[in-house]
């Protein structure tokens, strides 16, 4: 399949799934990271034989430098796994930290420019240098804003709260978006505050599912908690 094709990110994963399907309860399968999983060092062994026969089949070709085997914890997809539960590696709250709190100051916008070519628009004689760093400073928001909440959504499960406090930050990013004020800045300080630290969660398992909903005139909430060993996890 070549690169840069639109859908081959989800026929990949299509076919691996597919070809990986006999493990599938036992496997994490996403694009070419493949996590596998046992309750115990025996029923790993047998896992391990099952999962090389698939890839002799297929003719799957394997990195050895990428692969680790009989680990107790382990990182995968920006995850940190331990102890039957899951929370972000720290690196992923540390590039959250670092996005800024107000707009953009002129000289950061300076800075930009001068990395940049101010094209002039087809069949003008003239541009307007005013407009132009207003609306490269218009892009450069949305560009970081939009991968800030795009990382914040990865972690949507470990934040309370989070539908409320992302609310004005979502509205910047509408075509008649308001000007950046206090509600923005004080909706990603409490954010950050947030991610200092963030909490595990235990990963699902055998015990007593229960799905606890709530609701208002303005707002709803659901959560998936587990009864197992006497206590009660989200």
């Amino acid at each position: 399949m070549p690169f840069g094709l639109k859908t081959a990110p989800s026929l990949f994963q299509k076919t691996m799934c597919w070809v990986f399907a006999p493990i599938m309860e036992q496997a994490l399968v996403y694009i070419d990271d493949i996590l596998l999983f046992s309750p115990s060092e025996e029923a790993h062994v047998l896992l391990l034989c099952r999962f090389l026969e698939i890839v002799q089949d297929y003719g799957i070709m394997l990195s050895k430098k990428n692969m680790v085997i009989g680990q107790r914890e382990i990182n995968f997809l920006g995850m940190q796994l331990a102890n039957s539960q899951y929370q972000p590696e720290s690196h992923v709250a540390q590039e959250l930290i670092k996005h800024p709190e107000e707009s953009l100051t002129k000289k950061q916008i300076q800075q930009f420019l001068s990395t940049k070519i101010a094209i002039q628009p087809i069949g003008s004689e003239s541009y307007d240098p005013p407009r132009i760093v207003e609306s490269y400073d218009s892009m450069i928001r949305i560009v970081i804003l939009r991968t800030m909440l795009s990382t914040v959504n990865y972690l949507k499960n470990f934040l309370p709260k989070i539908a409320k406090l992302t609310r004005p930050l979502e509205k910047m990013l509408k075509k008649d978006a308001p000007a950046w004020g206090s509600t923005q800045t004080k909706a990603i300080k409490e954010l950050k505050a947030q991610l200092q630290p963030l909490p595990p969660l235990q990963i699902p398992s055998t015990g007593k599912r229960i799905h606890q909903t709530d609701a208002s005139d303005k707002y709803w909430r659901a959560v998936l908690l587990e009864d197992l060993n006497d206590k009660r996890h989200i």
